[in-house]
């Protein structure tokens, strides 16, 4: 009889090993897609920065520099894959450049194959900006942006500033990554 109680412990610490293992692949697989906006900022952050000081080194103006940062914005989404969107604030007290790209769902198809049903996402890529001339800003030298119904503070000085704020949506919620 000792020796069968011994096959029941035995078998009760492996199905408990197995179910710990499963619980904490799981959970590291969960947080995992919320963990990547944060290497976002800090990869966009750097690359985006060469764009920019690129532009600024060969004194493009402000349609070239927009065109730079569209061609740049549209290949690097093309490396973050769906679901993000990033919008820009750059320029100067006599000149500000509002930009943002977004990955958006326009529709959607369903289908059934069988017992399998599956659906297949219509995306667009939109990219869009606006140059504001000589703008009032006000003694306190800051500009304010509304982003996805929250607004955000940029501060503005003589030289050119450069902000950014991405936005992703995933079943986990909304993840808000920005620099300052």
């Amino acid at each position: 009889m000792k020796k069968r109680g011994q096959i029941y412990i035995l078998a009760a610490l492996i199905i408990v090993g197995l179910i710990v293992g499963f619980a904490g692949v799981t959970n590291y697989l969960k947080s995992e897609e919320s963990v990547k906006i944060y290497d976002l900022k800090a990869e966009l952050g750097i690359e985006s920065e060469q764009v920019l000081d690129h532009g600024i080194y060969d004194e493009k103006n402000t349609i070239q520099m927009n065109k730079l940062l569209k061609d740049f914005t549209q290949n690097y989404s093309e490396y973050v894959g769906e679901g993000f969107s990033v919008y820009f604030v750059f320029g100067n007290e006599e000149e500000i450049v509002v930009a943002g790209f977004r990955d958006l769902v326009t529709g959607e198809i369903s289908y059934e194959l069988g017992a399998t049903k599956t659906s297949l996402k219509i995306r667009k890529k939109i990219y869009d900006s606006e140059t504001i001339q000589s703008p009032e800003i006000g003694k306190e030298k800051k500009v304010k942006v509304k982003i996805e119904g929250k607004d955000y503070e940029f501060g503005l000085g003589e030289q050119d500033n450069f902000y950014f704020v991405i936005h992703q949506k995933t079943e986990e919620g909304i993840f808000v990554e920005r620099n300052e």
